[in-house]
């Protein structure tokens, strides 16, 4: 998700974008910057691509990270979790779309990348890729003998759907190679169900390039009628969310029965279908409406807190990130976006926002004071909507984790959507 947002940012506003903006190993390269971190992103799951085309979709440890020391020094080791059909898919959206936008830059580039998407389309294609009821040999240790010996398992994986990666991986499949049968597929196998869909939690929250791009992109011979559809979704999408940011008194979409969980809080996740409007239709109230949530997420909100670390004076400084602890550097690392404000948990009210104070002369008498103003000591009255903050990220986590996908790519979208040439 967050390298669709990087591509598609450099791809909706190009000429904000250039080499050798960030001063990273690759400037110089003549690609520009976004497009190589872009390609970081997507470099790791590449490694990870079997013969057969099958690309893995997490990487993971036995347990996090024990002791405060920088990435560098981490002894745990990692494993890939095997292939499924979905992960497959949406590595081949990915690498696709890598392919299609570096390919004005450096064509050998593209066609390996190209290749490798062309193979995990198919092998995600293939039902017979399904993982549900594969059987796995691995290496346990007997809880008797300590002893580790070989164990078979049956793994009961379940087929998700591949509707959205799988036209997003088609259409720009078929741009950058110019084959049909990829454009036939994106209609006739995936466009239906990713806009009958897109609406169901949490669809619209992770997929959303497929419709743009379906929507946005030049697609010789491609079903105008069904294009407009997919705009339809987007467009009212973001028409849903006026009314009730211009109800806000600080204009921030918030949706109460979805905004209270991870990532779904920061405006910047419902500014995208701002500025996905606002490129379909150039019609300037989106671009306001995109550009409040930014008001809102960089400072202007009754906290005075942008939600990013490193900017202005007020920012997230405890969260939950092992580098901001170990590099003896007592802010944060600078542009992680946090979950934000999202809630207060009982357990921070009754341990941060007060105290229990000891007795002096008798070991087991307590009493506890609290730091709020009188009325809210734990429960009721709630705290104001937009104060519901934790600044503690082992007890609050909600507020103070972080994922690049579900806070960061977004972020970057939202602020670069509009930049002008020569920032």
């Amino acid at each position: 998700k967050a390298v669709w947002d990087i591509l598609g940012l450099y791809e909706i506003n190009p000429k904000a974008f250039t080499d050798g903006q960030l001063d990273i190993p690759e400037s110089g390269n003549g690609i520009p910057d976004i497009i190589d971190e872009a390609k970081y992103g997507i470099d790791i799951w590449k490694r990870s691509q079997d013969k057969d085309g099958g690309v893995s979709g997490r990487i993971e440890t036995t347990q996090h990270p024990g002791i405060k020391q920088m990435p560098e020094f981490e002894k745990l080791n990692f494993s890939r979790s095997i292939p499924t059909r979905q992960c497959t898919m949406y590595y081949a959206a990915s690498a696709a779309m890598f392919a299609r936008i570096v390919r004005q830059f450096d064509r050998k580039m593209s066609d390996e990348y190209c290749a490798s998407a062309v193979a995990a389309y198919k092998w995600a294609s293939d039902p017979k890729n399904s993982r549900e009821n594969t059987e796995l040999e691995i290496m346990l240790k007997d809880e008797k003998t300590k002893q580790e010996q070989k164990t078979k398992l049956i793994y009961k994986g379940k087929d998700e759907r591949l509707c959205f990666a799988g036209l997003h991986a088609a259409v720009n499949l078929y741009l950058v190679t110019g084959d049909a049968a990829f454009l036939k597929d994106a209609e006739e196998k995936y466009a239906k169900d990713s806009i009958r869909y897109f609406k169901s939690w949490p669809n619209y929250l992770i997929v959303q390039w497929e419709l743009f791009e379906y929507a946005w992109l030049d697609l010789k011979g491609a079903n105008e009628e069904l294009r407009k559809q997919a705009m339809n979704e987007l467009v009212v999408f973001a028409d849903q969310e006026l009314e009730p940011q211009n109800k806000s008194p600080y204009r921030n979409f918030w949706f109460d029965g979805k905004s209270r969980s991870w990532g779904a809080g920061v405006p910047s996740t419902w500014a995208k279908y701002a500025i996905f409007a606002y490129y379909l239709t150039k019609d300037e109230k989106y671009k306001a409406s995109a550009l409040q949530n930014l008001d809102f997420q960089m400072g202007c909100n009754p906290l005075g807190m942008v939600q990013t670390s490193g900017i202005g004076k007020v920012f997230p400084c405890e969260i939950q990130d092992m580098e901001s602890r170990a590099d003896k550097i007592d802010e944060p690392v600078p542009g992680i976006t946090t979950y934000g404000i999202v809630d207060v948990p009982y357990f921070v009210r009754l341990n941060v926002y007060s105290m229990e104070i000891f007795s002096v002369e008798k070991e087991k008498e307590s009493h506890r004071i609290y730091f709020l103003p009188e009325g809210f000591k734990v429960d009721k009255p709630e705290i104001p909507m937009w104060r519901q903050i934790g600044p503690h990220s082992s007890l609050n986590p909600e507020c103070n984790e972080f994922t690049v996908h579900e806070t960061m790519g977004q972020t970057v979208l939202m602020l670069g959507a509009f930049l002008g040439e020569g920032w």
